[in-house]
């Protein structure tokens, strides 16, 4: 665990309750990523941690921001995003004006929704393809969801768009979150453009976007780990060598952040630093992709990629202080100042999510300080339900009241999907690492 992030979490005030986020961190997953994809737009999904640091640091460390609501367009604009793409379903009339006036790229999820987008906007249609799923924790495509067109639509939203003046600029496939399987995250890419070209060609529109979206995965209960160099290449052909880029930092970086940590009755934790090496072709001119299926993007068209948890994850910690230790019905609970109302994602996802101890040794009362050793227990927060657990059946060595359990992998989808005024607790602090 990097030692300034536990200076952090001990200068918390008490009772501890905090997330970490660190920039640097960030920085460097984004130049990672840059350095596979050398050829992509790559726009960060602000979705997953909407701090204002964390979207400033990615729009500036990548080419832009997707954002999916008015209060996300208004931050990225506050922040100096240089490009930004509109996505959601149910867009009000209001968002798709300033997206319009903004000049962003308004991802179109159906036939009513183009009918209220301002003519002269620029537009990319979504569509859910048949067979253009991907393996992942939530499908959005190749199955029935809410989310884009049927192909069957295409020629009628075409001319649509045509009678109204709005340019539509090619096809948004975003098809699933937190993929792990990076040749299959390849083959989803190469399938997109294979297909967006032939479409293009029936529908006789001027492919400029192919929009793949996000869903670049990460594994919080294990040691899987999405690899760049699989999904670079899968996508750049082998003509010209190339360049390898040194992962000594990115190795020790994953070491530090992620020790041997508590697991939970599901697995979990474990060190995830894996020693591969990264490869990529940078051979190619920046308008051009070859790709080994014999498939080449065409000059003048955009691939864009719109991650937001490979990003953020690794990124964020959320710290909560251990209130009290129990015992009911024969199971050892932990129970935190904190809990799923800050960090959902367990709950939501029905995971255990690995944790560090972090001793304090502060003690301000005058009666002895409850321990446990050597039991498994479950985490509890401190809302009134029973339903309020990041992890079940978590092994601890040694556990006093007042340690902290520090959470890593919490700087995506933590506390932005939580339901934060359940119950009306205080707000966590927010440290920003520099």
């Amino acid at each position: 665990m990097p030692e300034r992030v536990l200076a952090a979490v001990r200068a918390l005030r008490r009772p501890r309750c905090g997330y970490i986020y660190d920039l640097s961190v960030l920085r460097a997953r984004a130049g990672r990523l840059r350095s596979a994809l050398p050829h992509a737009t790559l726009l960060y999904a602000v979705k997953a941690n909407s701090h204002p640091a964390v979207v400033r640091t990615l729009a500036s460390a990548l080419d832009g921001v997707d954002v999916a609501s008015s209060g996300e367009l208004d931050l990225a604009l506050s922040v100096g995003a240089r490009r930004v793409v509109v996505s959601g379903p149910a867009k009000t009339d209001d968002l798709l004006a300033a997206a319009s006036r903004a000049g962003a790229l308004i991802n179109v999820e159906s036939a009513q929704e183009l009918r209220r987008v301002p003519g002269g906007a620029s537009v990319a249609i979504r569509v859910n393809r048949a067979g253009g799923g991907l393996s992942g924790s939530h499908a959005m495509a190749g199955v029935p969801t809410q989310f884009g067109v049927d192909p069957s639509e295409l020629g009628s939203l075409l001319r649509l768009a045509r009678s109204r003046g709005v340019d539509v600029r090619g096809f948004h496939l975003h098809a699933a979150s937190n993929n792990l399987d990076a040749a299959a995250h390849a083959a989803f890419i190469r399938s997109a453009l294979e297909w967006s070209v032939a479409t293009a060609d029936e529908h006789r529109l001027e492919l400029r976007v192919v929009n793949v979206g996000g869903g670049l995965g990460v594994d919080y209960t294990g040691d899987q780990v999405f690899d760049l160099s699989v999904l670079a290449g899968g996508l750049t052909g082998p003509a010209g060598g190339s360049t390898p880029v040194d992962n000594a930092a990115e190795l020790s970086e994953a070491r530090a952040i992620f020790p041997p940590t508590h697991r939970g009755g599901g697995g979990g934790g474990g060190d995830v630093a894996r020693d591969f090496d990264l490869e990529f072709d940078i051979s190619s001119p920046p308008d051009a992709v070859a790709l080994p299926s014999g498939v080449e993007l065409p000059r003048g068209v955009e691939l864009i990629l719109e991650p937001g948890r490979f990003l953020a994850a690794d990124a964020g910690w959320y710290a909560a202080e251990v209130i009290d230790l129990k015992q009911t019905q024969g199971r050892w609970f932990a129970v935190l100042r904190g809990g799923t109302h800050h960090f959902r994602l367990p709950a939501a996802w029905g995971y255990s999510h690995p944790f560090t101890v972090v001793p304090i040794d502060e003690w301000p009362y005058d009666w002895p300080r409850p321990s446990v050793s050597d039991v498994a227990l479950d985490v509890a927060g401190e809302l009134c339900t029973p339903r309020d657990i990041l992890a079940r059946d978590a092994h601890v060595t040694h556990l006093r009241i007042g340690d902290v359990l520090l959470f890593p992998r919490a700087g995506a989808y933590g506390w932005d999907i939580s339901h934060h005024d359940f119950l009306r607790h205080e707000h966590p602090e927010f440290v920003i690492l520099t």
